[in-house]
């Protein structure tokens, strides 16, 4: 209990993922320097900055609000409470664990509105699976006068 509250609560679901977003994001800025073409580079250093600067937010107010309340679930488990304040502190967690997982829902949606080139390499995948499920694919016999004439 004294791990899950000290250890895994803050640092796997709150530090951890901020810190790695942070780290390859910034790793990635780095790459992007060693671009040649001076445009394509700014370009890309653009779009990076903007999803970044949209996405970390985002995942700091989704993973906050759910640590905090769950260290004051841990901390006031021992207080003898109402059954309304059980039931107000369900409500809380139901809407705090929402706000959590909306974290991991974002991503597509935020790499979606700030990225161009990520916008048009999403229509091209959706509309060439589209097309490949809809596209009617049938086999065509070969008559056989022209198996005959290749056996002989």
């Amino acid at each position: 209990m004294n791990y899950r509250l000290y250890v895994s609560l803050p640092i796997y679901l709150g530090l951890l993922p901020s810190t790695i977003l942070i780290i390859t994001g910034l790793m990635t800025y780095r790459n992007t320097n060693k671009l040649q073409i001076t445009r394509q580079r700014e370009i890309i250093q653009k779009q990076l900055t903007k999803m970044m600067l949209i996405q970390i937010p985002i995942i700091i107010c989704s993973t906050l609000p759910y640590v905090i309340f769950t260290e004051y679930t841990v901390f006031s488990a021992t207080i003898i409470k109402t059954s309304n304040q059980r039931i107000i502190e369900n409500i809380i967690t139901n809407i705090v664990t929402l706000l959590f997982y909306m974290s991991f829902a974002c991503s597509f949606f935020v790499f979606f509105i700030s990225s161009n080139s990520f916008r048009q390499e999403a229509k091209l995948f959706f509309l060439c699976h589209r097309t490949n499920l809809f596209r009617n694919i049938q086999i065509q016999p070969h008559p056989l006068s022209t198996i005959r004439d290749t056996t002989l």
